[in-house]
C-alpha cells in the first residue's frame, strides 16, 4: 500500500488552523507537514503565533526564504516524500500566478489541491449568474438557498520523518536566527510615512493588539472580541483598520468570524439580530459584502472580463481587502527610460474612468489604473478613508504590483493624492507626478482674505455646530450620507454631461450604470461620510514644497469643478519648476 505524505503551504490570507479547508483535506494523510515562504514583508509575530498552534495540532511549521516561492514549495514536497501539496486559490492576479508556476515545478505523481475560502456552501453552476449590485445579491434566491457553512473542526495532524534531508528549518529554528535589524526594514521614507499612517489610525480609533504568547487562531478571536467589546461601549472603533491583521494574515475564517460574532451576542443576552449592537451588525453586514467582492472577482477572472470593455481587471489584496486594476502595456521600458506609468481616478470614479487613455498610453507605457479602496469594484470595507489611508494603498501598491519608481498620475482628488504620494516617496518610488485638474487647497493671500471673511461671517458658527454634531454623533453623519447617496443617485447621467462639456460622449451608458452600481455597495456610505469627519487635509501647497522632481500640471479650463481659468497658474505659483499644459477642455 501506498503511504500518503501531504505538504499544507499556507500563505498570507490562511494564517490559521481553525476552519482551515487545507489542514483538513491533510489531516487523512499518513504524515503532514505544513511550509511557508518568509518574505520581506512578514509578520514575524504571527508566524510565532501560528507555529504555536501548528504545533498543537501534532505538527511543524517549517520556514524558509526564497526568491522563488513555489520552486522552494516544490523542493521540499520532493524532501518531505509528499504525494500531495495543498494551497489556498485566492482571487488575486499573485496568486494565480503562483499557482501556475508550483504546476510547473511539482515532482511527478505529486497532486496540487486548491480550496478557496467561502462564506456559504454555493452551487457552482449558479455562479454565473450572480446580480452585479448589492442589494439584488442579498436578495438573490440562490443566495436565499445557500447555507451559511460552520467553521471546520480541528482535525490532529500526523507527523513522521521526511524520506531525506529537508531545505527548510523548522519554525523556531528559523525564527530565532533571524537578525531583525536586517529583516522588515524599511527605507527612511516609507518609516516616516508609516509613523504619520499609524498617527492616522490612532485618531481613526483604531484598536491595537499584539500577539504576545496566543496562538494565531487565538489572536485572531482576540481582536473580534475587542472591537465588538469597544463598539458595545459606543466607543466606535475602526472596524476596518482593527481588523486588518485579521483579514490581512486570514487569522480567523469568515465562518468562525460569524460565529464569534453570534456567540457574543448570545452571551450579553441579544439573541436576535434586530436588536444586536450596531457594531455586530455591521460586521455581519460586512462579511457578507466581503463574500459579494470575492464571487464578482472570481467571476471576473473565469471570463477574462474587462473594466471598460477592453482592459482585463486584475486584483491584489491591500492588507487583505479586495483591490481592483488594471495592467497594460510593454513589460519592460527601462531601456527607452520610461518609468511605470500609475493612474489614480477621482472622487465617485474608477479605473473604467481611464479607458481611453490606457489605449492610448498602452502604446509607449507600462501602465497601470486602480480602484482605490472605498471606490469602484474594490472592497469598501467600514473604515476612516483619510487622504493617508488612501496614500498607503498607493505606496503599497506600487512597492508590491509595480516593484519600481513610478510616474503617478492622478485626476481630480486623485491629482491631490498624487501629489500626496510624491511628495513622501520622490525619489525612492516616484519619478515624476502629472496633476490633471487637480483638487487641493493652494495657499495664496487672495485665498487667505477669502478664509478670512468665511470666519467672520455669523453663519460660519452655525455651520460650526452642525460639523461638530456630525463629528460626535455617528448615526447622524450615516443617515445625512445616505440621504446625499440618494440624491446623487438620481443625478448621475446629468452629472456625468456637465463634467464632460467639450466631450459629453465620454459620459456612456456603461460609464453612468457602473457608477450607479458602485454607489450601492455595502460601505459606500462610510465612504462619504468620512469626508464629514476628515481633519483639515495637508494642502496642496504644503505638498508641493515637500516636492522636488518634475511636475506637469495638465488643466482643462472649462471644468467646472475646479476649471477656473489661473488655477494652473496658481499650482505653478506654488512649484514654479512645474510645466504648464492648459486645455480648453472639461
Amino acid at each position: 500500500m501506498v503511504s500518503t505524505r501531504s505538504v499544507v503551504w499556507i500563505r498570507r490570507g490562511d494564517m490559521r488552523t481553525v476552519d482551515h479547508a487545507g489542514l483538513t483535506a491533510a489531516a487523512m494523510a499518513e504524515a503532514t507537514a505544513v511550509v511557508s515562504v518568509v518574505r520581506q514583508d512578514s509578520n514575524l509575530e504571527v508566524l510565532a503565533a501560528l507555529s504555536r498552534a501548528i504545533e498543537a495540532r501534532g505538527t511543524s511549521l517549517f520556514l524558509t526564504r526564497a526568491k522563488n516561492e513555489a520552486l522552494a514549495v516544490a523542493e521540499f514536497a520532493r524532501e518531505f516524500g509528499a504525494t500531495s501539496i495543498h494551497i489556498r486559490k485566492d482571487d488575486t492576479e499573485e496568486s494565480q500566478s503562483v499557482l501556475r508556476e508550483l504546476m510547473q515545478y511539482i515532482p511527478d505523481g505529486v497532486a496540487v489541491e486548491t480550496w478557496t475560502d467561502s462564506f456559504r456552501k454555493w452551487d457552482e453552476s449558479k455562479l454565473a449568474q450572480i446580480p452585479y449590485e448589492y442589494p439584488a445579491f442579498m436578495n438573490w434566491g440562490e443566495r436565499r438557498r445557500s447555507p451559511l457553512l460552520p467553521s471546520g473542526a480541528d482535525r490532529t495532524l500526523r507527523y513522521l520523518p521526511p524520506t531525506s534531508e529537508l531545505s527548510c528549518l523548522n519554525a523556531d529554528e528559523f525564527l530565532s536566527g533571524i537578525e531583525l535589524s536586517k529583516f522588515n526594514n524599511p527605507s527612511p521614507a516609507y518609516q516616516n510615512f508609516q509613523q504619520r499612517y499609524q498617527a492616522d489610525s490612532k485618531l481613526a480609533k483604531t484598536i491595537v493588539v499584539e500577539p504576545g504568547p496566543l496562538d494565531a487562531d487565538a489572536f485572531g478571536e482576540r481582536l473580534v472580541k475587542e472591537f465588538l467589546e469597544a463598539a458595545d461601549a459606543y466607543k466606535y472603533p475602526d472596524m476596518g483598520r482593527t481588523l486588518a491583521p485579521v483579514f490581512e494574515e486570514g487569522l480567523l475564517s469568515s465562518r468562525r468570524i460569524h460565529e464569534i460574532i453570534i456567540e457574543h451576542e448570545r452571551l450579553n443576552g441579544r439573541i436576535f439580530r434586530p436588536i444586536y449592537r450596531e457594531g455586530a451588525k455591521r460586521l455581519l453586514d460586512y462579511l457578507d459584502s466581503r463574500e459579494f467582492s470575492q464571487l464578482l472577482a472570481r467571476q471576473d477572472i473565469e471570463k477574462s472580463a474587462t473594466v471598460d470593455g477592453v482592459h482585463r481587471a486584475k486584483f491584489w489584496r491591500w492588507r487583505g481587502f479586495l483591490i481592483r486594476y488594471v495592467d497594460e502595456g510593454p513589460e519592460d521600458n527601462s531601456d527607452e527610460g520610461k518609468p511605470p506609468l500609475v493612474l489614480v481616478h477621482g472622487f465617485g470614479a474608477s479605473s473604467q474612468h481611464f479607458g481611453r487613455s490606457l489605449a492610448i498610453l498602452k502604446k509607449k507605457f507600462r501602465v497601470y489604473a486602480l480602484d482605490i479602496l472605498g471606490y469602484g469594484r474594490s472592497e469598501k470595507v467600514p473604515t476612516a478613508y483619510t487622504p493617508d489611508l488612501t496614500e498607503c494603498v498607493i505606496w503599497e501598491f506600487v512597492r508590491d504590483i509595480v516593484r519600481a519608481p513610478v510616474y503617478i498620475a492622478g485626476n481630480s482628488i486623485g491629482g491631490y493624492f498624487s501629489a500626496s504620494f510624491a511628495s513622501d516617496a520622490y525619489p525612492e518610488l516616484c519619478a515624476g507626478v502629472v496633476l490633471i485638474n487637480s483638487a487641493g487647497k493652494i495657499e495664496t493671500p487672495e485665498a487667505e482674505a477669502v478664509e478670512n471673511r468665511r470666519s467672520n461671517n455669523p453663519l460660519n458658527a452655525l455651520f460650526s455646530l452642525g460639523k461638530f454634531v456630525l463629528q460626535e454623533w455617528k448615526t447622524a453623519r450615516m443617515f445625512a450620507s445616505n440621504v446625499l447617496l440618494r440624491n446623487l443617485r438620481t443625478s448621475i447621467r446629468k452629472t456625468l454631461k456637465t463634467v464632460y462639456p467639450t466631450n459629453p460622449d465620454a459620459a456612456d451608458e456603461q460609464l453612468a450604470t457602473e457608477i450607479y452600481r458602485n454607489s450601492l455597495d455595502f460601505g459606500a456610505d462610510e465612504v462619504l461620510a468620512s469626508g464629514i469627519v476628515l481633519p483639515s487635509p495637508r494642502t496642496l501647497t504644503e505638498l508641493l514644497a515637500k516636492y522636488s522632481g518634475p511636475a506637469l500640471i495638465y488643466q482643462g479650463v472649462l471644468d467646472p469643478l475646479n476649471g477656473s481659468g489661473d488655477r494652473a497658474w496658481k499650482i505653478q505659483g506654488a512649484y514654479p519648476e512645474a510645466t504648464v499644459a492648459a486645455r480648453e477642455l472639461g
